[in-house]
């Protein structure tokens, strides 16, 4: 670059320096004109209620204006009003929240000051408020632990990992223990990194150290799932494990099928001897392999039918293990598309449904065979109960929860309706502004069904017996005919206002498919 062309860089520097800084300024005078006696008479005064009520003065301009300097200012000023007192908490993370939708370049320092302001949060408030703060700060908690792992700070990873486990615990927001699988993951994760570098560090010192060498070979194989790294420790294993790492390091087109047996039979039995947290991997390497070996051999003799009954039997040990997956199925309901009956739609991550006669709403998947279905809510008015449309099968049923006049049950039975079988449970009654947390098993086996609910880790309804004794009301208009869709299940708030939580689901032995792609 020349220097006429440095010079005419310096210049466009220093004009757009001294343009942003006339911005700036620009904003800071807005910003004076309306806030700064307002700020001067709050700072003068203990109390803390004049703060909030100006801060949320701030937050109402800033939502109107379109200058980023000026939203940064209000933001930035309301949570210095809020962020220092528990009347604030709540007022300080919206400006932070509003400041990040806002301005994208304050996200980072946004969300690095709502993650010390929820513990606060947290700590004092009660009740659904605490609740409630729980789960955004095991949501931010995650977050943490997951841009921990990318930058390679495991350990920061574990330690937020487990706050948010902790605080799951209390608020019971984590019914298929996700956050302790991905925290097992991580510590594993840890536990190998810290594993493979003395192991290497001893090699190193000691070139003989077959011990390490042996080790440093396993994890390769197994826990980290890297051929290439493994052959490098080759030869301090057996002949045997050498032919096996060797082939598994050549191509596809490299193999044939004794090749390719032998590696499926090696790969089965690593699956069988390694930690719960990498036999899919094993198993998914033993599975390709055999798949392998059966297209390159296709006369049907004993090696073939050998393969394919233990192919059959490790697809159906993968299959259970990926069917572990939970659905989030608040992350894919529409309100616009799957409300059936009443008025539902979103408060910040909340489910809502105002109070409207026999409110439904669909939730978008399709379930088939055996699973687990768990949702949490809290009744903000209403004296009804909280309902579940349940597909079993080709059938359905309805599970009722804690209403005033009719308790609870599974219904209809035989025709029966739930308050009218025998199921029916008069004890259980839903109390307005109490988290409650419902975990429901379908289990399906040849002509026999099983329903189990329980309400906070509580047995409350049970039933047996054969899917088709199951029925609902028959549809008499459209909402009706949406809510007999096959396999596809619904939350229904009665004519009450509830807010849901959470509302997940995960196969036992069948499969769970979105409506929506």
């Amino acid at each position: 670059m020349s220097r006429w062309q440095w010079l005419l860089v310096l210049i466009c520097v220093g004009w757009f320096s001294m343009a942003t800084a006339a911005r700036a300024d620009e904003a800071a005078e807005v910003f004076a004109e309306l806030f700064s006696e307002q700020l001067k008479q709050v700072k003068s005064t203990p109390v803390k209620r004049d703060d909030v009520e100006l801060a949320e003065k701030m937050l109402a301009t800033a939502r109107t204006v379109e200058d980023e300097d000026l939203v940064i200012l209000l933001c930035d000023s309301a949570y210095g009003l809020t962020s220092t007192s528990s009347r604030g908490y709540e007022r300080a993370i919206e400006a932070m929240r509003l400041l990040a939708e806002r301005v994208s370049g304050e996200r980072e320092r946004c969300r690095e000051r709502m993650l010390s302001t929820y513990p606060r949060l947290y700590a004092n408030s009660r009740g659904e408020e605490k609740a409630e703060a729980g789960r955004a700060l095991i949501e931010m908690l995650e977050e943490e632990a997951d841009k921990k792992c990318e930058a390679g700070e495991l350990d920061g990873a574990v330690h937020a990992l487990q706050r948010a486990r902790k605080i799951a615990a209390v608020v019971k927001s984590d019914p298929f223990g996700q956050i302790k699988s991905k925290l097992d993951r991580v510590a594993d994760k840890r536990r190998v990194e810290t594993a493979v570098k003395h192991l290497r560090a001893r090699l190193e010192a000691d070139p003989k150290d077959s011990e390490a060498a042996r080790k440093l070979f396993r994890l390769y194989a197994v826990d980290i799932d890297s051929p290439l790294e493994a052959s490098k420790y080759a030869s301090y294993v057996d002949e045997p494990t050498q032919r096996n790492i060797e082939l598994a390091n050549r191509s596809d087109e490299q193999l044939d099928a004794e090749a390719c047996e032998e590696l499926g039979k090696w790969y089965q039995t690593l699956a069988d001897e390694a930690n719960p947290i990498h036999v899919g991997a094993m198993l998914r390497r033993a599975v390709g392999y055999y798949e392998q070996h059966l297209a390159l051999h296709q006369d049907p003799d004993l090696s073939r039918t050998r393969t394919e009954l233990v192919l059959g039997k490790l697809k159906g040990r993968l299959a259970r293990l990926e069917r572990q997956t939970v659905v989030d199925l608040l992350k894919l309901i529409d309100p616009g598309q799957d409300a059936v009956i009443g008025q539902w739609n979103w408060v910040g991550d909340r489910l809502q449904c105002q109070r409207a006669k026999s409110a439904r709403i669909l939730l978008p998947v399709v379930v088939e065979g055996s699973y687990e279905l768990c949702f949490q809510f809290c009744r903000l008015a209403g004296k009804e109960a909280i309902h579940l449309v349940v597909p079993v099968g080709s059938r359905k049923c309805l599970i009722s929860l804690g209403g005033s006049r009719h308790g609870s049950g599974i219904g209809r039975i035989n025709g029966k309706r739930f308050y009218n079988n025998e199921t029916s449970v008069k004890s259980f009654k839903i109390r307005n502004g109490v988290t409650y947390n419902v975990r429901v098993s379908v289990e399906l086996k040849e002509d026999k069904a099983k329903i189990v609910t329980a309400v906070n880790s509580k047995p409350l309804l049970r039933w047996q017996g054969p899917p088709s004794a199951l029925s609902t009301v028959p549809p008499r208009d459209e909402a009706g005919r949406r809510l007999r869709m096959p396999g596809v299940p619904a939350l229904g708030a009665g004519s009450n206002q509830v807010n849901f939580h959470i509302v997940k689901t995960r196969a036992l032995d069948g499969k769970i498919t979105p409506l929506r792609g």
